[in-house]
């Protein structure tokens, strides 16, 4: 069942369940690109985290 039928359910007509899903899917997709956003940050965070962790490490060697 696509989503223009499931649209459809709901008693709206074929432009208008274009429309809504068009919407939706613009949505998600900015929904997964701020998803892809926040796991790079988080990243990114993780590898500065163990570089001050292995600097640290490294100077209570000496």
């Amino acid at each position: 069942m696509d989503s223009v039928s499931r649209f459809r359910t709901f008693g709206t007509d074929r432009a208008t369940c274009r429309y809504l899903t068009r919407r939706a899917e613009s949505y998600l997709y900015c929904l997964e690109r701020v998803f892809v956003r926040i796991k790079r940050r988080f990243a990114r965070v993780k590898l500065l985290l163990n570089a001050v962790r292995t600097k640290t490490r490294s100077e209570n060697r000496l």
